[in-house]
């Protein structure tokens, strides 16, 4: 899916600050597609930018963490390169989709795989043999965790 860079309203806390690599950083908390997020940005960078979607700071990102801490982003060092960035391996060949489209069945998916898969197959996919802990005796229960436990990083899908 393509999806427009959007304007994140930031609440930046002047007299809240710490050192990320070398760089004193400042605090800036916002709401972004179902999570709040507290991230650490440095005007001392003056990029508009940082890790995964956030933008919109007068300063590099250096760190950002989502409440709850289930999800976080730290930068761990910064340098520079040359090195061209790639297209995406057979963009065209992708299917077009919506954010929210994606990531319902990117969540159906995590909740059943085997079932997602042998639909596409008629049933005649995938099955699974008899799963063990590593001291021999039987596992039980799902090794997939439901959404109520971890959920994917934007949850404004439900």
């Amino acid at each position: 899916y393509e999806e427009p860079v959007a304007e994140m309203k930031w609440e930046v806390a002047e007299d809240s600050t710490k050192n990320i690599l070398g760089y004193e950083c400042i605090m800036a908390v916002v709401d972004y597609h179902g999570r709040r997020w507290t991230a650490w940005f440095t005007p001392e960078i003056p990029i508009n930018a940082g890790p995964w979607k956030f933008a919109g700071l007068p300063g590099l990102i250096l760190e950002a963490t989502a409440d709850g801490n289930q999800y976080s982003f730290v930068a761990t060092g910064i340098q520079q390169t040359d090195k061209p960035i790639t297209p995406v391996y057979l963009a065209n060949e992708y299917e077009k989709t919506d954010r929210i489209k994606f990531l319902k069945a990117r969540r159906s998916f995590l909740d059943n795989p085997l079932g997602k898969i042998n639909a596409q197959f008629a049933g005649a996919g995938v099955t699974v043999g008899k799963v063990q802990n590593e001291d021999g005796s039987d596992a039980t229960g799902s090794i997939f965790a439901p959404a109520s436990v971890v959920d994917l990083i934007e949850t404004d899908y439900h």
